[in-house]
């Protein structure tokens, strides 16, 4: 074995070795605790509870650096610039070990974009569409979790960027851990489909779900702002994907992985240039990430223009020293229907709210015709995470 392969080798077992051994979709728990939102400065309901601040090295922040406060309250300080500013983010999360019959979480809301879910070993307390919210304004709340039994359990806060967590309320005979974590960390850099779209629901885009639930990388960080690609600005009030990668670089992540954008439709020359200063600059910054770079993600058939993007980007990771790997998500007639085993990953020409009865895009395509709806995250994150596990193992 050359000195190469036994580097790649390594690296591949790294990663590979944080796998779920069987990769799903989570779920909603079948018995979930009893939920009782609290009210805008209310007092703890628990009674006897003491408060573990957000600040104890119990929590593992994922998706956010943990050290931005505002008020003594945890925000989500996440790559997510417009033109140019690093803040906000369309998901975060924190990470921790409960062994106790209830406990509340601490949180201030800034928008109406405060929103989150919980995972209690893996499962939804409630549907991801049917996540917690609370009005903004900025007032202290604490919701209260209570299971029916008590027993040790692994908790995640997925929360959306308006949302500060100020810690956790835990019963009077109950403990927090910190909680075991993969120490890899992925970065997503994408448009509108990376960022989450049209979910509401905090770290529901397909990003979230394919690093979190099928590659078993808890610390995933979406670079992807909406109407944005290797060329596209949204009319110059948004950052392309070469001009925000600084961030990304400084970020330090295990692997790196760039979706390819309709909005570069019309620029394919330029897309195509694009992107080879990307990966360029991804591997001279990051020259033992793993570089993952995809086909154009959309929800209805590929054209040719999608083809020239997706064979540059290929082009483009080929020519790179390291380990890289191109998702084909997308090939002109290699999709036409059901049942083809490559190419086009979403077909047809209707949607949720028009469809056409071809085609998987009467179930995953939104009523906009153009993004993913929450059942179309799902396959996604599937497709997305299958394919990058498969392009892991083959390094």
């Amino acid at each position: 074995m050359g000195a190469l392969n036994a580097d790649r080798w390594f690296l591949r077992e790294r990663i590979a070795r944080h796998f779920p051994v069987v990769p799903a979709i989570p779920g909603v728990m079948s018995t979930p605790p009893t939920i009782t939102q609290g009210t805008v400065g209310g007092a703890s309901q628990i009674s006897g509870s003491y408060n573990v601040p957000n600040t104890d090295a119990v929590f593992t922040y994922l998706g956010s650096r943990s050290a931005a406060f505002i008020n003594g309250f945890t925000v989500c300080d996440a790559v997510r610039p417009s033109t140019g500013a690093t803040s906000g983010g369309t998901g975060w999360a924190v990470t921790f070990l409960h062994d106790g019959t209830e406990f509340e979480i601490k949180m201030q809301s800034s928008s109406g974009n405060a929103n989150y879910n919980v995972l209690v070993d893996g499962q939804y307390v409630v549907a991801r569409a049917s996540y917690k919210t609370q009005a903004a304004g900025g007032g202290t709340f604490r919701d209260r979790f209570v299971f029916g039994s008590r027993a040790p359990r692994h908790i995640t806060i997925e929360m959306y960027s308006g949302m500060r967590f100020g810690g956790i309320e835990v019963d009077p005979t109950g403990r927090l851990i910190k909680a075991p974590v993969s120490p890899l960390r992925m970065v997503v850099v994408g448009d509108s489909l990376g960022e989450g779209s049209t979910q509401a629901r905090p770290c529901g885009g397909y990003a979230w779900i394919a690093g979190r639930h099928m590659l078993g990388i808890a610390d995933i960080w979406s670079a992807s702002v909406g109407a944005t690609g290797y060329v596209a600005t949204a009319g110059g009030t948004k950052l392309k994907y070469r001009d925000r990668l600084a961030e990304v670089i400084a970020l330090a992540p295990d692997i790196v992985l760039i979706q390819s954008s309709i909005n570069d439709a019309g620029s394919e020359a330029s897309a195509v240039t694009e992107a080879g200063l990307c990966f360029a600059a991804l591997r001279a910054g990051l020259p033992a990430a793993v570089l993952i770079g995809t086909g154009v993600l959309n929800m209805h058939g590929t054209n040719s223009g999608y083809d020239t993007i997706g064979a540059g980007v290929q082009a483009a990771l080929a020519a790179l020293s390291g380990p890289t790997a191109y998702i084909a998500n997308t090939q002109s007639g290699a999709s036409t229907g059901a049942g083809t085993g490559s190419g086009q990953w979403a077909w047809g020409t209707g949607n949720t709210g028009a469809t056409t009865g071809t085609g998987n895009a009467d179930l995953y395509c939104d009523t906009d015709g153009t993004h993913p709806n929450a059942a179309g995250h799902d396959y996604l994150a599937w497709r997305m995470g299958m394919a990058a596990r498969a392009a892991i193992l083959a390094l």
